[in-house]
């Protein structure tokens, strides 16, 4: 089957059951109803378990409100939107977890310098005695109406600058570049109608303009023409008691009191990386890999030294001692 023969999320939806209509409130896990009226409700597949590149809901994780209505109105409004912050705040698993109660499909690319345009937006290619166009997996995404989240979007090099800038526009069609005209590839492969339920999400650390801090390796500065086709999502860490709660109810058996001072310890890392006096933040995953060897092991200072001080840099792992020796005892 050709690309452009396939069928759309909207198709195979129809075809299984159709749409729902269900309270917001309920569909996402949240304890109030959001203000606005088109907010209240939201249409939903009635049988989605046979759609494909569905994310695995994870109960553990409770989407933020906030982040939820801000989704919901980007989307409404067919504009991505862009999450921005510190490793280890949750801004994959905010959007990933977003589609994941919807029960929608979602496809997520992990972006790189090895990332590649065939990769992402396919290549002309012999299809039944005929040039056809493969897709790649974000036109794949956008022709078929799945949301797509393209992960740390600013390690992209920067020559994918002038196909991004038509590809975030959600509301037009999309004609993909490269040699297939040239091969004979049909027009209606080429171009992409705009499809109602696509909708993209991208993560960075940076916000894509790179400017300072000792942790940016690797990343690159994203068109400013790109960047004001987004909304931007400012993603920060948990408040304590919140990420404490968080830690607890993923970790079983873990003690509060303990739970609390890994907490702090996070915080007082994460301070010192906005100061700059170090270069990487501890991250939520890493808390809760230490959490996990403790409570199997009961040995706090190898799940320490496990998950949080053999990832680190000599000059990070020093000051991580230092802060882990004013909550526990002294590392051996």
């Amino acid at each position: 089957m050709k690309n452009s023969e396939m069928p759309t999320v909207a198709q195979m939806v129809e075809q299984t059951g159709g749409w729902v209509e269900k309270p917001t409130a309920e569909v996402f896990g949240l304890s109030k109803e959001f203000s606005g009226k088109a907010l209240q409700t939201i249409k939903v597949p009635a049988n989605s378990e046979v759609l494909p590149f569905l994310i695995e809901r994870n109960e553990k994780i409770q989407l933020d409100a906030d982040d939820v209505r801000r989704f919901l109105i980007a989307k409404f409004l067919r504009r991505p939107v862009m999450l921005t912050g510190p490793k280890g705040t949750g801004k994959t698993e905010a959007f990933e977890q977003f589609y994941a109660c919807m029960g929608l499909p979602c496809i997520s690319v992990q972006c790189g310098p090895g990332t590649d345009s065939d990769y992402l937006f396919g290549r002309p290619d012999l299809q039944d005695g005929s040039i056809g166009w493969v897709d790649g997996v974000a036109s794949l995404a956008r022709r078929i109406g799945a949301g797509l989240l393209l992960d740390e979007l600013d390690g992209l090099r920067s020559e994918f600058s002038p196909e991004l800038n038509g590809f975030v526009v959600m509301h037009k069609p999309f004609t993909l570049m490269g040699q297939g005209f040239k091969h004979g590839t049909k027009v209606k492969d080429m171009v992409i109608p705009a499809n109602e339920h696509f909708f993209l999400g991208a993560t960075t650390n940076t916000g894509g303009k790179v400017e300072g801090g000792m942790d940016y390796v690797g990343r690159n500065p994203i068109d400013q023409t790109t960047l004001d086709r987004f909304y931007h999502m400012d993603k920060g860490y948990m408040e304590e008691e919140r990420e404490v709660s968080v830690l607890r109810d993923t970790v079983a058996h873990l003690p509060e009191a303990m739970a609390k001072s890994m907490v702090q310890f996070a915080n007082e890392m994460r301070h010192a990386h906005k100061r700059e006096e170090v270069f990487e933040p501890v991250s939520l995953r890493s808390l809760v890999m230490w959490a996990e060897w403790t409570v199997v092991s009961g040995e706090l200072a190898e799940g320490f030294k496990m998950s949080v001080l053999s990832q680190m840099r000599d000059h990070d792992a020093a000051f991580a001692r230092n802060v882990y020796e004013s909550y526990f005892r002294t590392l051996d």
